[in-house]
């Protein structure tokens, strides 16, 4: 199931149709298709777009995912992962580690941050212009199940009826 929405520290950004690419919409992302298709909900935006703010978020920030039918989910930064494209305009570059560190392939690089468990979620969009990539793992929040009346409090102060 695809989440209606996304929101993190201030922001909510809505959610496009899923794509391997990512909607120039200001205030969206889009489900990364790939990933959502291997059972990985990654959300990717545009460094210049909503993606602008996925660097404001730290390691045990909470982000909330908002479905259609009123229930959420919430998951928590455990890691923020940059690597350096060696061509940044090739979707098939080579990557390394921001920061030094061993070569990858772009399919390495997507097994390592797409298919290492699908109970995470991924935020991705680029940085340095198009040069790097950053990565944000979040997994799921260990706490008591929401309630709906909690689910609709928090829906209903974030005006998203």
């Amino acid at each position: 199931m695809i989440p209606q929405y996304i929101t993190f520290l201030l922001f909510i950004f809505s959610v496009t149709t899923p794509s391997n690419y990512a909607t120039p919409k200001d205030g969206a992302v889009t489900p990364f298709w790939n990933a959502f298709q291997s059972g990985t909900i990654a959300l990717i935006a545009h460094n210049y777009k909503a993606g602008e703010y996925f660097d404001d978020l730290t390691i045990n920030d909470e982000i909330v995912l908002i479905y259609s039918d009123k229930h959420i989910e919430k998951y928590v930064v455990s890691e923020m992962v940059k690597y350096i494209a060696l061509q940044p305009s090739s979707v098939y570059s080579d990557f390394v580690p921001d920061g030094g560190g061993v070569l990858m392939t772009s399919t390495q690089l997507y097994r390592e941050i797409y298919g290492a468990d699908d109970s995470r979620i991924v935020l991705q969009t680029c940085y340095d212009g198009n040069n790097g990539r950053l990565f944000i793992l979040a997994y799921p929040k260990k706490e008591e199940q929401v309630s709906n009346h909690e689910q609709d409090e928090f829906i209903s102060q974030r005006g998203m009826r």
